[in-house]
C-alpha cells in the first residue's frame, strides 16, 4: 500500500531507491523544520505512517554523507561536489592580494609542510604562520613539478624540472625557507622521503619535525586540522592557481559519525593533491604550541 502511494504522486526512477517524488533544495541542513518539510514533500500521503521527524534529525547525524541522505531520503541526486574539502568560491573568498613577502613577512616564524610523490613526479614545499591575535593563519607554497601544463601561470614562482625532480633545486627551496624566514615546525610524507629533506632533518630538533605515513592518525589530524580552519574562514592565501586547482580534484572521505576526515582521494588518479597535503602538514604544525 505505503509502495502503491508513493509511486501515485511521484514518478519512477529505476536509479533510485524508491518511487517518489525529489524535494526542494535544502538550504540550512541545520533546520530540522526545513528538513521535515522537505520529507514530508516527498512522501506525500505516505509520510503520515512515517516517522519523519526521526529522518530529519538523522540528517545532521549525516551531514557528512549528505549526498546519501538526499538520494535515498529526499530523492535528489548530489556529484561529488558535497564531498569537496572547500567550495572553490568560499576558497576564493580567503584569498588576499599581494607577492609571497607580503603575505608572510620576511623572518616571520613559519612552520614547513612538504609532500610530493615518485608517481607524480611533484614535490611541494608550503610554510604557514601560526595564528595571530584574530586566530589567522598565512600559508604560500612553492610547487616542484616536471609536467608543464599542471604549471599553467609562468608568474608564479613555481619551478619546472626537466625530466624528472632534481632533489638538490629541491634542497635549495628548501633552504631558501630557512633563510627568509624563522622555521621552527616541519612534517612531511614519509612515503616521499628524498634527500631534499635532509635540510629539514639537520636544521630542526627531531622533536619538531613530524614523519608523516599515508592514512595515518597524524595525518588525520593534519587533515583536521586544516579543515577545522579553512571552515572557520580563518586561513588566507594567494590564491595560487596550482593549489586551487589540486583543492578541486581532492575528494574528502569522512568518518559518518563523527565528520573527521579519514583520508584524502583524487577525482583523477593521474592528476595530483600534493598541495593539500603539503598544505595541511605546515597548517597543523603551525598550531602546535611553541616549545
Amino acid at each position: 500500500l505505503r509502495w502503491m502511494a508513493l509511486v501515485d504522486v511521484g514518478v519512477e526512477d529505476p536509479s533510485f531507491l524508491f518511487a517518489h517524488r525529489e524535494a526542494p533544495p535544502i538550504k540550512d541542513w541545520d533546520d530540522d523544520a526545513e528538513v521535515l518539510a522537505a520529507l514530508t514533500w516527498v512522501y506525500g500521503p505516505a509520510a503520515e505512517w512515517m516517522h519523519l521527524g526521526g529522518s530529519a534529525t538523522s540528517s545532521k547525524d549525516l551531514k557528512t554523507r549528505r549526498h546519501e541522505f538526499a538520494r535515498y531520503f529526499l530523492n535528489q541526486v548530489w556529484g561529488d561536489r558535497d564531498m569537496s574539502l572547500i567550495d572553490d568560491d568560499a576558497w576564493m573568498r580567503l584569498a588576499v592580494s599581494g607577492g609571497p613577502f607580503d603575505l608572510v613577512a620576511q623572518g616571520a616564524r613559519v612552520c614547513v609542510g612538504m609532500d610530493g610523490s615518485r608517481s607524480h613526479d611533484q614535490a611541494v614545499i608550503a610554510h604557514a604562520t601560526p595564528p595571530d591575535d584574530d586566530g589567522v593563519i598565512r600559508a604560500d607554497l612553492v610547487v616542484h613539478d616536471v609536467v608543464r601544463d599542471r604549471l599553467p601561470d609562468p608568474t608564479w614562482p613555481h619551478e619546472l624540472h626537466d625530466g624528472a625532480i632534481d632533489y638538490q633545486a629541491l634542497a635549495d627551496s628548501l633552504t631558501e625557507r630557512f633563510t627568509s624566514f624563522r622555521v621552527a615546525e616541519a612534517a612531511y610524507g614519509a612515503d616521499y622521503v628524498g634527500e631534499a629533506t635532509s635540510v629539514i632533518d639537520r636544521r630542526i630538533p627531531e622533536s619538531r619535525i613530524a614523519k608523516i605515513p599515508r592514512t595515518s592518525k597524524i595525518e588525520r589530524a593534519a587533515l583536521g586540522a586544516l579543515d577545522t580552519v579553512m571552515t572557520a574562514g580563518k586561513l588566507r592565501h594567494r590564491g595560487d592557481p596550482v593549489l586551487r586547482r589540486q583543492l578541486a580534484n581532492t575528494l574528502v572521505i569522512r568518518d559518518s559519525d563523527t565528520g573527521t576526515i579519514l583520508r584524502l582521494r583524487p577525482r583523477k588518479a593521474s592528476e595530483p593533491i600534493h598541495a593539500v597535503y603539503a598544505l595541511a602538514f605546515a597548517v597543523w604544525r603551525a598550531q602546535m604550541p611553541k616549545p
